[in-house]
């Protein structure tokens, strides 16, 4: 069985890819409408069901109804208006 490391060295690539994309294309807070549709899109492809909420939000949940712990992630998606 693939332990963590192993894992996260596998996709470290693909993560850091995602980052890049993500960081070339910044939107303001609830404009985020292209960035929103690429996590969807992500999300899509990796079978794991969401829900749009509020403007450009997305509520994504692992193993629903499945009972037991849960554990709850929060990320911004929005960038800051900065001159560079």
């Amino acid at each position: 069985m693939e332990n963590m490391l192993e894992r996260a060295k596998r996709i470290e690539d693909y993560v850091i890819g995602m980052r890049r994309e993500i960081h070339a294309h910044p939107e303001l807070s609830l404009k985020e409408v292209e960035t929103q549709k690429r996590i969807m899109r992500e999300l899509t492809d990796m079978g794991i069901a969401f829900e749009k909420a509020a403007t450009t939000s997305v509520v994504a949940r692992l193993n629903p109804g499945k009972g037991g712990k849960v554990v709850a992630l929060r990320a911004d998606i929005d960038a800051l208006p900065v001159i560079e």
